[in-house]
């Protein structure tokens, strides 16, 4: 089951109710939970829904929230009508839950085909692009082909692409259960997770565990065992931040010793209290107030 929080809401579907921790066999002794449920940090209370539509119930999936507030549920492994086990979902068939409305939409994608799994991990980059990596095809750390995806959301259907040629220089195993997350919006981390196979891992063998951070470029597609510490465009560092302050005080320096006018105090008129901006008093277009004094000219256009 995987959280996601949007306005002091934090939305949680599906998962498993596991009934004995202490079992390593959970498909004997856990069942998935149905519901959606709406937990509010605010008040610290669970809101409970009834959908008439909820997709099946899952587990292994991703979700991720995108800027419009919808979050997209990714792949994972349900238990169809009828079925006596748990199989992994169509890739092609993608929920998606919308906050504002409260209500499901199922999109069917198109594009590139990308086998089904669950264990996977998901980010979201800055431009609406969801990149899944990894993921084990139903039990037994079996591999899934291709290792890293592309799902576009900003097309309607949703569309996946497959990168090609990507170097092979820097590129983790195959791996599942592991986690990611994106860093200065140019990097997908993959961290830790253990190593799937082609063949199911039976028995008492145990898949060897991956200690090893991994990172992918998504700007260049390439993976890479250096980081670049400049910002993504249309970011700024904190260094960004004091220069531009710094030339805007600057500006407003210079601006003000190149105005060449002089500002003085005039008594209040009527319980108002004005600062006048004068250029030349002497004019015959001068406004006088009351006192017969000049504080004004007509042909300030600053005035």
């Amino acid at each position: 089951m995987q959280a996601v929080m949007r306005h002091s809401l934090i939305y949680l579907f599906s998962g498993t109710n596991t009934l004995k921790p202490s079992e390593s066999n959970l498909s004997t002794v856990s069942t998935l939970v149905t519901t959606l449920n709406i937990y509010n940090t605010k008040t610290m209370t669970w809101l409970f829904f009834n959908f008439s539509n909820t997709p099946t119930p899952r587990e292994g999936y991703t979700a991720n929230l995108l800027k419009n507030g919808h979050i997209v549920y990714i792949g994972g492994t349900e238990i169809p009508n009828g079925a006596s086990r748990e199989t992994n979902i169509n890739m092609n068939n993608i929920p998606v839950f919308d906050t504002d409305d409260l209500i499901w939409i199922f999109m069917t994608t198109s594009g590139d085909t990308v086998a089904s799994r669950n264990s996977h991990s998901a980010v979201l980059t800055e431009d609406g692009k969801i990149i899944i990596f990894g993921g084990e095809s139903g039990y037994g750390f079996v591999k899934v082909s291709p290792d890293l995806a592309i799902l576009d959301t900003n097309s309607i259907p949703y569309e996946w692409s497959i990168p090609k040629n990507i170097p092979p220089e820097n590129k983790p195993p195959s791996l599942a259960a592991h986690s990611s997350t994106l860093y200065n919006n140019n990097y997908m981390l993959i961290i830790f997770g253990r190593r799937t196979s082609d063949q199911p891992v039976t028995g008492t063998e145990v898949p060897l565990i991956n200690d090893i951070i991994y990172v992918f470029d998504i700007k260049n597609l390439v993976w890479t065992s250096t980081i670049s510490s400049t910002p993504a465009s249309g970011q700024c560092t904190t260094n960004c931040v004091i220069g531009l302050v710094t030339a805007i005080i600057s500006l407003l320096i210079i601006s003000s010793i190149g105005i060449g006018c002089y500002c003085y105090k005039v008594k209040s008129i009527k319980n108002f209290s004005f600062l006048c901006i004068c250029r030349n008093t002497n004019s015959a277009n001068t406004v006088k107030d009351p006192d017969n004094k000049p504080f004004v000219n007509s042909n300030d256009p600053l005035s």
